[in-house]
């Protein structure tokens, strides 16, 4: 027995010893990551290619841990909370509406001195509010007192073993709040209006003079939210709530019938999403607001807003036309050839689309792409100079010559501009290719199966050409044939 315990007794102890180095590995995983420091005395004594494995591996584990945080954190939004309606929707725009018609914020306005932003409010202002609830809470709960010592006193004289259970203090209490209140009613506060009375906004002035009558009783000196703080502080959530509760008495007496809201969606759930979700859009846009108004305090600053501000209409602007011009071409190929075409893929990415560069006169210039090749050049000019001619209404005529006059090409080359990812290879110039740095072309992953075959889509595009160029020299003035 005694030898059997002792062979035994080194197999508990090794397992034992396994179990210990396990928890200790696991006690090291939980520890912080490691400084460069640490990191270096831990890879003494190991060669290069070991250091680089122990590197990998633990560069692996920090983002699988990464990924698994995530995914948490977006399990968790899901699981808690619910849909909120899309910026787009009809509830989402007319609260949108309502709250920038209540505080006076005008979305397009050519003078750079108009704030779009009402203020926050004021550390008085503030204050002001909530002593003035304070001081409400407090006159209401003296009365509340009175009102229990007199009917003790008054029960206790008629019975001097008397003892109020809790639903008839309940009453009282309940009874000389709503005395003290009709007695006492709160008294609305100096409002400064700020509604907008921009001839566009759908909502009649008669509700939000409503709306600014409730937000004086409740001791609000003007509309508007602390931008600088939470949703969810006292100001930002009794504004927000008076905004929604008079909103819906406007949605109730038909005064928002121009937005087409469904009902489905006027929860009040979503009403809170939608407004919490505006706000904490706009914050962002007041800390810029506030830098602009810093800015404007010197005459340099002032300068450089004006040119901040032009360069953003400027760049709105090529977006504009870009988008336009991309729409444009698109849809006349899928009108030639066919929506599902190889054509209409090619034509389909944005990318593939030069832009305009605005000049000091006003003029526009295209700017070429480098990565093009001959032939996609050519492709995309024969669609400029055929997208009017299928057209027979003169002002889609007119829309459609406006659309492709872009002026010459420009000196300057867009020398940032990329083949979309997944591109026709033999579509991208192999200059380009040549130049372009290997790396580059190999994340580009090209495409080389030839989906369209450009030699034969010219073709097609020259006879469409050709017929209507014989269709307009038959045609007379008045569009009959000629004689």
């Amino acid at each position: 027995m005694a030898g059997s315990g002792t062979q035994e007794e080194p197999q508990n102890t090794s397992d034992e010893r396994n179990k210990r180095r396990k928890r200790n590995d696991d006690e090291t995983n939980d520890k912080p990551d490691l400084t460069d420091e640490e990191e270096s005395d831990a890879d003494e004594g190991l060669s290069f290619e070991e250091k680089v494995a122990r590197r990998k591996k633990k560069e692996a584990l920090r983002k699988k841990q990464k990924a698994k945080r995530v995914q948490t954190a977006m399990v968790s939004n899901l699981a808690a909370g619910s849909t909120i309606p899309s910026a787009a929707t009809s509830l989402s725009r007319a609260l949108h509406e309502w709250i920038r018609f209540m505080m006076g914020i005008v979305r397009k306005s050519k003078s750079i001195k108009d704030s779009d932003l009402p203020p926050s409010p004021s550390n008085e202002e503030r204050k002001q509010w909530m002593d003035r609830k304070e001081e409400r809470e407090a006159t209401i709960t003296k009365a509340i007192n009175r009102a229990l010592r007199r009917y003790n006193a008054k029960q206790l004289k008629k019975n001097p073993d008397f003892k109020a259970n809790p639903t008839q203090l309940l009453t009282v209490e309940k009874d000389a709040a709503a005395e003290e209140m009709l007695s006492n009613p709160m008294k609305a506060v100096k409002f400064t209006s700020t509604l907008s009375f921009v001839s566009r906004v759908k909502y009649t002035h008669l509700w939000g003079k409503k709306c600014e009558g409730a937000l004086a009783l409740a001791g609000f000196p003007r509309c508007t939210f602390d931008w600088e703080a939470g949703y969810d502080t006292p100001w930002n959530s009794t504004m927000s709530s008076i905004l929604i509760q008079q909103w819906m008495k406007c949605y109730k007496g038909n005064g928002v019938r121009g937005f087409g809201i469904s009902a489905s969606d006027n929860t009040p759930e979503n009403q809170d999403e939608v407004v919490r979700r505006w706000f904490l859009n706009q914050r962002g846009n007041y800390r810029e607001q506030l830098r602009v108004q810093e800015l404007l305090q010197t005459p340099a600053g002032e300068l450089q807003v004006q040119t901040n501000k032009a360069d953003a209409k400027i760049k709105a602007s090529k977006k504009r036309a870009h988008s336009k011009i991309h729409a444009a071409r698109l849809a006349f190929v899928e009108e030639v050839f066919d929506s599902k075409s190889p054509e209409a893929e090619i034509i389909s990415y944005i990318e593939v689309h030069s832009e305009d560069e605005v000049k000091d006169n006003g003029t526009r210039e295209r700017t070429r792409k480098p990565w093009r090749s001959a032939q996609l050049d050519a492709f995309i000019e024969m669609i400029d100079k055929c997208m009017d001619k299928i057209e027979v209404i003169p002002k889609k005529i007119k829309a459609a010559k406006h659309t492709v006059d872009r002026g010459a090409y420009s000196p300057n080359v867009d020398t940032d501009s990329r083949p979309p990812k997944g591109f026709q290879r033999s579509l991208v110039s192999p200059t380009w290719l040549n130049e372009a740095n290997r790396l580059t072309v190999s994340r580009l992953e090209l495409c080389t199966t030839d989906k369209c075959r450009m030699e034969r889509t010219l073709q097609q595009m020259m006879r469409m050409m050709q017929s209507v160029a014989e269709s307009s020299s038959a045609a007379g003035p008045s569009g009959t044939a000629a004689s």
